[in-house]
């Protein structure tokens, strides 16, 4: 009795250890966040340019207009600075890395560690996003506070339940990372694939435009597909344009969908591994 407890206790202390080593990571890339300060700024600047760009657009759209689609010209200049705000949910730089590690054989060495490849990736991932989540808070607390006739504030609560939908965004967004990535096991160069993946993901996520501004055939593909959840559906609960039961049954989908999604990537995770000779270094 007494050596299965000391079992049990030694398998929990070697857990805790190993956490601790993806907390190690997390903390190394969040202060490396810090040392590409002049990159991420330049991100943000071009971020802020393209609102500038589609404040011109929709206000010529908006001419001789009080609506359009159900939107006024402040709550489509909020739809579009959340879009700017939600870009991090979309970002598939990790995907990249892990893509040109597999393809230069480079991921063996993770491999011969005493750690879960695809856990020490996650620990970076939320090392990158949680910097940028924390830097374009305070960027759209700005907007809200110098911008409040062309920027609407919906209320505390409603941002809270916006902020807290990110959880979700962050995971499929993951998701989609590893799934991109995953493809470096069959084909030699991913960057195409990746980059019309991404192109797919923001414009059905609604990052060009709103959803229920698109043509009905698109719309119907886009509210079917799990990418809205990471921009579109945040920003329509930000705005207060969902009933109840609409909130409560995205909420019940975007659970089916991560579900799904995690099934989908491990086994072709899983899959590619067997394929993975270590070829390039």
């Amino acid at each position: 009795m007494k050596s299965s407890w000391r079992q049990v206790l030694r398998g929990f202390s070697a857990r805790i250890a190993l956490m601790g080593k993806y907390w190690a990571i997390f903390k190394i890339n969040w202060e490396k966040s810090f040392e590409y300060r002049a990159d991420f700024i330049g991100h943000l600047g071009m971020g802020i340019i393209t609102f500038i760009v589609m404040f011109f657009i929709w206000k010529a759209v908006f001419s001789g207009r009080d609506n359009f689609n159900g939107y006024t010209f402040s709550s489509m200049m909020t739809y579009v600075l959340m879009t700017k705000f939600l870009h991090f949910t979309q970002r598939q730089n990790i995907g990249r890395q892990m893509a040109w590690e597999i393809k230069e054989g480079r991921m063996s060495l993770y491999l011969l560690k005493p750690t879960s490849y695809l856990k020490w990736w996650l620990s970076i991932f939320l090392a990158d996003r949680s910097f940028e989540f924390f830097i374009r808070l305070g960027m759209i607390i700005i907007f809200f506070l110098l911008l409040p006739k062309i920027v609407v504030f919906s209320g505390l609560e409603q941002f809270v339940l916006f902020l807290s939908f990110l959880f979700f965004s962050l995971v499929i967004n993951f998701l989609t990372n590893v799934f991109t990535a995953s493809f470096a096991f069959w084909l030699t160069d991913v960057r195409l694939f990746r980059s019309a993946m991404f192109m797919i993901f923001n414009f059905f996520a609604g990052g060009l435009v709103p959803l229920d501004v698109m043509p009905p055939f698109l719309q119907k593909i886009g509210l079917a597909l799990p990418f809205q959840y990471t921009t579109y559906f945040p920003i329509k609960l930000y705005l207060g344009q969902l009933e109840m039961w609409e909130a409560i049954s995205g909420l019940i989908t975007v659970l089916i969908w991560i579900l799904g999604l995690f099934i989908l990537m491990k086994f072709i995770w899983k899959r590619g591994l067997r394929r993975y000779e270590a070829v390039g270094q």
